[in-house]
């Protein structure tokens, strides 16, 4: 059994002692068939477990050692380039001596979703000349979500951004 499997069985107990703290106290004892106390059984299982499945994010959130923030060539992760692993190391803050220092509300998105606001954040600053300073790409209040540091995913030295 996967570990996810035993959390989401974990999370099963809150509901099933809710639905044994409500029961309506009867007068007299009525045994309910094996049919409905299977019935009730799923549909409290399977709700439970859509409903912790909607909860969890839609994507992976690497870890410093998987994403290699301290460059010791140990990283685990797949299908990013260096310039986004580190991009990624920036916006969660792993680089920084206390691991304070990313952009708050970002550390627990998925990793498509960073370096896809990234990408649009290096577009947009491509647009301004390639100024990731610039109020477009830097004003939190003129995008959905908030402004990346300066330098971006694909940026060169300097805080430019280059085409990409």
């Amino acid at each position: 059994m996967s570990s996810q499997a035993g959390w989401d069985l974990y999370h099963l107990a809150p509901p099933v002692l809710v639905l044994l703290a409500v029961q309506v106290p009867r007068r007299a004892f009525v045994r309910r068939g094996r049919l409905a106390r299977t019935v009730a059984t799923i549909l409290t299982v399977t709700a439970t477990l859509l409903v912790t499945a909607q909860a969890a994010p839609a994507g992976k959130v690497s870890t410093e050692g998987e994403l290699d923030c301290a460059g010791f060539g140990d990283g685990t992760v797949k299908g990013l380039s260096e310039a986004e692993k580190k991009f990624l190391c920036e916006v969660r803050g792993y680089n920084s001596f206390y691991g304070d220092g990313g952009i708050e509300g970002w550390q627990d998105a998925p990793d498509w979703v960073v370096v896809t606001q990234g990408h649009h954040l290096c577009r947009v600053a491509t647009r301004h000349g390639g100024d990731t300073g610039a109020p477009a790409v830097r004003d939190p209040g003129a995008r959905a979500r908030p402004a990346v540091p300066r330098g971006g995913p694909v940026a060169g030295a300097g805080g430019r951004a280059e085409a990409g």
